[in-house]
Order: C-alpha cells, then structure tokens, then sequence
C-alpha cells in the first residue's frame, strides 16, 4: 500500500511539542487513516532527502540498521522509506501475539496499531564493529521519540 505524501511542516510550535509529549497506554481500537499512518512511519523512518537518502531519525553513519513495522488488525506490514509504503509480510491479527512477547504490556493486544523496530546490526557492524548493537538500540530511541512527537500533536494513535 502506498502511502499519501507526509505533511513535513506543521503550526505548532516545537516547544509546545515537548511539553506535551506524555506516554500513554489507553489506546482505542479504531483503524487509523492512511494519512495517520504516514505521519508516524514517516516520523520513524521516512525519508527527508530522497537524493542522499536521509531519514527522519539519525543514524549512525547514515547506515540506517533499522526496520519499521505495523501491527495491525490486518497483520505485520512493512515499512519501505524508500517508497513511502507499507508490504503486509504477515496476514492476520497478530496483535495479541506481540502482547504476549511483550510482557506486561496487553493493551498492545488492543491497540489500532502497533509500530515495532527491528535492528539489523551488520549494517553497523563493519564500521563500527562491537558498538553496533548500542548504536541501533540509540537509533530506536531517537525514532520513538519522533512519533511520540507526532502523536503529541494531536495525530494518530488513540
């Protein structure tokens, strides 16, 4: 599935952002729209510089090691920053799957959506050789926050 072209300027302030970034673990159930879709990937992963192939996140060495995908109601999708599109790998509702590998979190069974990072690290590797795996785990970090940021906004992810 293609996904609508990412809204990359906004009218709130940077600051007001942050102060209302807020975890929160009440999600509900309604199917998000393909443009809330792609606010989050493209928070995640998307490409900033399509020439240079920069993304939304840092990376370390531009290497870019991780992987984004969506559980949802429909199965595991993937995302490609490349072409700003989601691939379902996995049919079916594997939500209550990643519930249960994900100890102690089950509103992850209930969620509209999921977004789960994966890190391939011999990406990182032959730079960087034994702090690969730190580096992805900082890359995860950095991307989170990104769609913490969006959603903070008032976007997807209710």
């Amino acid at each position: 599935m293609t996904l609508p072209t990412p809204k990359t300027t906004g009218a709130t302030p940077l600051e007001t952002v942050i102060n209302r970034r807020r975890s929160q673990r009440d999600f509900g159930p309604a199917a998000l729209s393909p443009d809330e879709l792609v606010q989050l990937t493209w928070a995640a992963q998307g490409l900033t510089d399509k020439e240079r192939g920069l993304r939304a996140s840092p990376s370390a060495g531009a290497l870019y090691p991780l992987e984004l995908y969506l559980v949802d109601g429909k199965g595991v999708s993937h995302y490609d920053p490349a072409h700003n599109s989601l691939r379902l790998a996995t049919p079916g509702d594997h939500r209550a799957d990643l519930a249960h590998v994900a100890v102690g979190q089950p509103q992850l069974g209930t969620a509209a959506a999921n977004l789960v990072f994966t890190g391939v690290t011999t990406r990182l590797r032959p730079k960087y050789g034994d702090r690969a795996e730190r580096y992805a785990f900082i890359e995860v970090g950095h991307a989170a926050e990104n769609v913490q940021y969006i959603v903070s906004v008032g976007r997807p992810a209710k």
